[in-house]
């Protein structure tokens, strides 16, 4: 099956090889917990506080970081444990967390090289950068930058991290046609694409039928195949140890 070769050569290596469906951050974060230095995660953008339960229960001591005037922000019930912040400088020590956790919440930063060189900077030698980004989803809550694969690649790399898993989720198509359905208010047509607002949608079952069909198995080249037209991507990314 032909793939775009630039986009192989830039993220292939991150790309699963094994695996089409089912690997979103928290498979990420149980899966690299046993290297970890130690269980101190930040959750980046943490919103509503709704991860929180689920960071603890994998045994993670949490901690939340957020600006105090977005949506999500004003619809969290308790504040516990929970830091403000301007959207630049982070207000942490050098080497203070274990996991910084970005759940959709990077397509919403003011200034891409001082947030990644933020988060290597808090970050533990040998802790992980785990987390979820927009592609190609119309404005919401303040948000500010699309990032397409090469060009988060390096912007890691700016901040001393390495990409070293990406996986894509939702297809493009879906996540603006949700975006026109919620605008318009078709209740309908949002509630079924909200149920396949993950690796279900329709076009990324139709591409697995045509790879059926074509009996394509080479797992890696499906999954870039699918990061082209990806509107949104789980990432595990990885601070040096240098």
């Amino acid at each position: 099956m032909d793939v775009d070769l630039e986009l192989m050569n830039h993220v292939g290596h991150a790309l699963e090889s094994e695996r089409l469906t089912g690997v979103d951050h928290f498979v990420f974060l149980k899966e690299c917990a046993p290297s970890l230095p130690g269980r101190r995660l930040l959750d980046f953008g943490c919103g509503t506080g709704a991860q929180r339960a689920r960071c603890e229960q994998l045994g993670f001591t949490w901690e939340g970081l957020d600006i105090p005037d977005s949506t999500e922000s004003k619809a969290r019930r308790s504040d516990d444990r929970v830091f403000n912040y301007a959207g630049l400088d982070v207000p942490f020590g050098d080497s203070s967390f274990d996991v910084v956790l970005a759940i959709q919440s990077l397509e919403h930063i003011q200034d891409p090289n001082l947030t990644f060189r933020e988060i290597g900077r808090i970050l533990k030698p040998g802790g992980r950068f785990i987390g979820s980004v927009s592609y190609l989803e119309g404005y919401h809550s303040n948000s500010t930058f699309n990032f397409t694969p090469y060009g988060f690649k390096r912007q890691l790399e700016r901040g001393g991290m390495l990409l070293t898993r990406i996986h894509p989720e939702v297809d493009a198509f879906s996540l603006i046609f949700r975006r026109l359905m919620m605008q318009t208010r078709q209740r309908q047509a949002l509630d079924l694409l909200t149920k396949m607002h993950n690796d279900s949608s329709l076009f990324n079952q139709a591409l697995l039928e045509w790879a059926r069909e074509k009996k394509v198995r080479d797992v890696r080249s499906l999954n870039a195949l699918r990061l082209l037209f990806s509107g949104q991507r789980q990432l595990l990314l990885t601070i040096s140890d240098n």
